[in-house]
């Protein structure tokens, strides 16, 4: 099994309140400083990220810095397996390190964890259906974007399939 999702928090980031010069600056970020800061608005937040999987019931990831490794990835992961080609999420950050390798064969995607700390994957190996896999990485894009509008209603939707 695999599963990751995020919890929507339940109340506004208790301390946005960008100055003119930070919001400015946001309309023209680029993805990927984008998903940054809104992680890190949202780890402000009682929103939970989850993941699970390859042994563990409850990896030991967090919204403001592990969320966005993988939210910076998730486009080009959902479009590389929606059409069906070999593709790869790492989550990076310090304390988890370890990478997703998916490789989809029809119905069917098999994905590989690597770990690069002492940590070893039980099972190293697991096969999903490829649209169930794909549906969930859509769903965890929906949530984020919901889970923003309920932090900070202001802040622009972002992408992912």
């Amino acid at each position: 099994m695999f599963e990751m999702r995020l919890d929507l928090p339940t109340r506004p980031a208790a301390e946005f309140d960008p100055d003119e010069t930070e919001a400015d600056e946001m309309e023209e970020a680029d993805y990927i400083t984008e998903v940054i800061y809104l992680c890190e608005l949202l780890g402000t937040t009682d929103a939970r990220f989850h993941v699970a999987g390859f042994g563990l019931a409850s990896w030991p990831v967090d919204v403001s810095y592990d969320l966005s490794a993988v939210m910076e990835q998730l486009p080009e992961v959902i479009k590389a397996l929606a059409e069906g080609e070999d593709t790869e999420l790492d989550f990076y950050p310090p304390g988890i390190e370890r990478t997703l390798k998916f490789r989809p064969s029809g119905d069917a995607c098999r994905i590989r964890c690597e770990s690069r700390m002492s940590w070893v994957p039980d099972p190293a190996e697991i096969e999903m259906k490829t649209g169930d896999l794909v549906a969930m990485l859509r769903e965890l894009t929906r949530v984020f974007n919901e889970a923003v509008a309920i932090a900070a209603p202001d802040r622009s939707r972002i992408g992912g399939g």
